[in-house]
């Protein structure tokens, strides 16, 4: 199994939510150098530096209370090569929530307080074109069922009002 970290924020509460900007690339054209010179016509194939997919908070989840309505999390992904991604096989994207971290104005605010969960997201095989095609160039991914338990046993008080620095994690 391949994990990959990415991070992205959920507000609990009625603050706005924050981003954190983090990648991983599947490329399409993996940088290997390769260079064909048969006839020796000078022809070559260049090795770049292959750059992260990142992904950014399109829409979060705000306004989060224990035991009311869920919402949902749009994450989109987008793409800063000048060539292509290809994601080659189906991913999971699942919101770490036991690795979340809370802003500095709530500090005894603590995921096991919190208690958010969402389920996890399936990425299809798909690809992501060039930077340059901007129109095209990224895709949108969304969390469902965004909420915080309602737990009678915890004193979630603490988290009124608080945003979190959630990690996506990349599996296969």
């Amino acid at each position: 199994m391949h994990k990959n970290t990415k991070r992205l924020a959920v507000a609990a509460g009625i603050t706005s939510t924050t981003v954190l900007v983090a990648g991983v690339a599947y490329a399409f054209y993996a940088g290997a150098g390769v260079t064909a010179s048969p006839l020796d016509s000078g022809a070559s194939i260049g090795s770049p530096t292959v750059q992260d997919l990142t992904t950014t908070l399109k829409t979060g989840a705000s306004g989060l209370v224990p035991g009311a309505a869920a919402s949902t999390i749009v994450v989109t992904v987008s793409n800063p090569n000048a060539f292509s991604v290809k994601i080659a096989s189906a991913k999971t994207l699942t919101l770490n929530f036991a690795g979340a971290t809370v802003d500095e104005s709530h500090p005894l605010c603590t995921p096991s307080v919190a208690q958010l969960s969402a389920d996890p997201v399936t990425v299809p095989a798909t690809t992501i074109l060039a930077a340059k095609d901007a129109a095209n160039s990224t895709a949108d991914f969304t969390f469902l069922n965004v909420k915080m338990a309602d737990d009678t046993a915890t004193d979630q008080s603490a988290c009124r009002g608080a945003s979190f620095d959630i990690p996506v994690i990349v599996s296969s």
